[in-house]
């Protein structure tokens, strides 16, 4: 994908994932996250298809005592 498909990609991912989807069961998580927090989200979701299980696993590996959402 060219450098500019890329970023419209990007842009698309952060701000579904800021404002959600009205009617489609995608929340809105920009009251919850700041800009940073999303971004990250959508750096993570554009390397998701590259990463083996193992890297899954460790990348969304929590500590006993974290709970809910960070």
């Amino acid at each position: 994908m060219s450098e500019s498909g890329a970023d419209t990609r990007a842009r698309r991912y952060f701000w579904v994932i800021k404002h959600g989807v009205k009617a489609s069961g995608m929340p809105t998580w920009g009251a919850g996250h700041d800009d940073e927090r999303i971004w990250n989200m959508v750096a993570f979701i554009d390397r998701l298809s590259e990463l083996s299980p193992q890297q899954y696993q460790i990348l969304t590996a929590r500590g006993d005592q974290e709970t809910g959402h960070h």
